[in-house]
């Protein structure tokens, strides 16, 4: 009976819990280095729906991200970058947000349609994959993190629109408990200030 509670408290112990890898502590306010800036939750009356909102240092945000949190995962629902060039956009079915699993070499690919909430309403198909590259030692000026989660993603469109406006590969490293410590795309960097 004994081996049985054993190997039963190994297994859950063991089973791997996205959420942890992601801060969604609504009195918490990130700074990055490069285009994040600063990075801050809001929640909504519903525990499970939140605004992450990303603003520049005169506290001006520009850009926010609609996430729900579902079975221990956090998704992105819709995002609006805040620029006059670029439209809203929504997923359905929606994106996960953070890494799905800390083994090397795991992937997934999901296809979902981007919806542009602009005067157009197109709709284009889309694939995104997810890549677990590694397990990393970062180092930020915000201090040391063991065990990173280093996740590659790339968003690609099936119907290949006129504009692929987020198109692209993307890189970035979780840390359990702290969250987003460094990302990676089109060219820049951002790293965890404090």
């Amino acid at each position: 009976m004994m081996l049985i509670f054993f190997i039963g408290f190994c297994m859950c112990e063991s089973s791997f819990q996205p959420a942890q890898y992601l801060s969604l502590n609504p009195n918490v306010i990130k700074q990055f280095s490069g285009i994040l800036g600063y990075i801050s939750i809001k929640e909504s009356d519903d525990k499970d729906s939140f605004d992450m909102v990303l603003s520049d240092s005169s506290s001006q945000y520009h850009s926010q991200a609609q996430l729900m949190r579902d079975k221990g995962q956090v998704f992105v629902h819709s995002f609006d970058p805040r620029i006059p060039s670029i439209p809203s956009f929504r997923f359905d079915p929606p994106l996960p947000l953070g890494p799905f699993s800390a083994t090397i070499g795991e992937q997934t690919c999901l296809e979902s349609t981007e919806t542009r909430l602009d005067s157009s309403k197109s709709t284009h198909r889309i694939k995104v994959c997810y890549y677990i590259e590694s397990i990393d030692l970062v180092d930020v000026p915000a201090g040391e993190f063991q065990n990173c989660i280093r996740m590659r993603v790339d968003y690609m469109y099936i119907d290949h629109p006129e504009r692929p406006f987020l198109e692209g590969q993307y890189l970035f490293w979780f840390a359990r408990g702290t969250g987003l410590v460094r990302t990676r795309f089109n060219g820049q960097n951002g790293e965890l200030l404090n």
